[in-house]
């Protein structure tokens, strides 16, 4: 865990009819790995695992961050949204739900 990443502000956003939750860590703006890949349908654990291999990503993406949840505080993955573009293009279109594929 990557405890030095303090969250200074927390928002609620909306993604195509999902809510996402974003923070900002200094200067950036993150989003949470975890919404937007039950957004889209896509396995967690194997997006994160491409985000850290990946040369562009990698610097992006933040593990371990605490945000807080209706459950309370909750470690989550986040990526930078600067990249969510460049993620979402290299996301294979036949692993994402079927009913947002169009």
């Amino acid at each position: 865990m990557e405890n030095s990443l303090a969250v200074t502000e927390q928002k609620t956003v909306e993604f195509y009819g999902d809510e996402l939750t974003a923070a900002r860590i200094g200067d950036d703006i993150f989003v949470s790995v975890r919404h937007l890949c039950d957004a889209l349908g896509l396995d967690r654990a194997s997006q994160a695992r491409r985000m850290r291999r990946d040369e562009i990503l990698t610097d992006g993406y933040k593990g371990g961050v605490m945000v807080t949840s209706p459950g309370g505080q909750q470690s989550t993955g986040m990526l930078r949204v600067d990249l969510v573009p460049f993620w979402l293009a290299k996301v294979d279109v036949s692993r994402v739900r079927e009913d947002i594929k169009p």
